[in-house]
């Protein structure tokens, strides 16, 4: 131990920095915590179209899954469903649209039961629901356990999703790009995310190399 230390002051020290730990885990609770409801998974990402479409996910406490999706463009449409196999026909999708003509409603459900135009659901159940454009990017959000009236799988495996674009003013027209991917809702960490040390484990670590020299 270094000359000069004594044992009072390296456990004073060490007391210190685990206290600005918490303090600061507590600061970072409060300032993430959802205005009706806390999430009770970390916050999980999907992207596509070379990055261009952005989607996150968070579990809430009630188990609905808040989901938010963005995608560079003023005018258009963005389409997620969940699918058996991947298809657009026979899924139910969250359409959301602005500055495009023909669209029943700027955010809504969806059974797809055809390459057509479709029809709104007469299952009606998301939430918190907005579509908005800022700064270029179109960004729709919503929270369900149902969509068109088909549940979320939240704490089995998961769901297989289709997500779509359309950049123009037309409702009727086709999606220019589509994918699908499997998202396991309460997936703990997903694998794109990077977690970091939280400060005081940091600083904690920093302290016992300096003592220990």
């Amino acid at each position: 131990m270094m000359a000069g230390v004594s044992a009072g002051r390296v456990l004073a020290l060490v007391a210190a920095v685990l206290c600005l730990s918490s303090a600061r885990a507590a600061g970072d609770d409060n300032s993430t915590l959802a205005p009706t409801m806390a999430p009770t998974n970390p916050m999980g990402t999907l992207t596509a179209f070379g990055g261009d479409l952005d989607m996150t996910y968070t579990v809430l406490d009630n188990g609905a899954v808040q989901v938010q999706v963005s995608y560079p463009m003023t005018s258009g449409w963005i389409g997620v469903g969940l699918s058996d196999n991947g298809d657009m026909v026979g899924s139910y999708a969250v359409i959301a649209g602005q500055g495009v003509s023909g669209i029943p409603a700027p955010i809504g459900e969806y059974k797809l039961t055809a390459y057509d135009a479709p029809s709104l659901s007469s299952s009606r159940a998301i939430t918190d629901t907005s579509i908005e454009v800022n700064n270029g990017i179109m960004t729709m959000e919503f929270t369900a356990t149902t969509i068109a009236g088909r549940s979320l799988d939240v704490s089995g495996d998961g769901d297989r999703i289709i997500y779509a674009v359309y950049e123009g003013s037309s409702f009727g027209t086709q999606h220019a790009r589509a994918g699908d991917s499997t998202v396991n809702w309460s997936s703990p960490v997903p694998s794109s995310a990077v977690r970091l040390a939280p400060l005081g484990l940091i600083l904690l670590g920093a302290l016992v190399n300096v003592i220990m020299i």
